[in-house]
């Protein structure tokens, strides 16, 4: 990796940008957010993350067994 630029900054990029964009915007939800509410919103995020996956993976060539879904 650190022979290749384009890939050392796609790390910095990956950790400077979404990465402390999320960081910030969790830190002003929370300030913003009554706690009941936000352990809904953070409750769900597995769900979310399920339904991009959905979205985003081939389903034919990403498939789970038994053991995962468990």
């Amino acid at each position: 990796m650190a022979q290749s630029p384009v890939a050392l900054l796609t790390v910095i990029w990956v950790g400077l940008g979404p990465g402390a964009l999320a960081a910030f915007l969790q830190a002003v939800g929370q300030k913003n957010v009554p706690p009941a509410q936000a352990q809904v919103i953070y409750s769900t995020t597995p769900l979310w993350a399920a339904a991009f996956a959905f979205l985003a993976l081939d389903a034919s060539d990403e498939a789970m067994g038994g053991i995962a879904w468990a």
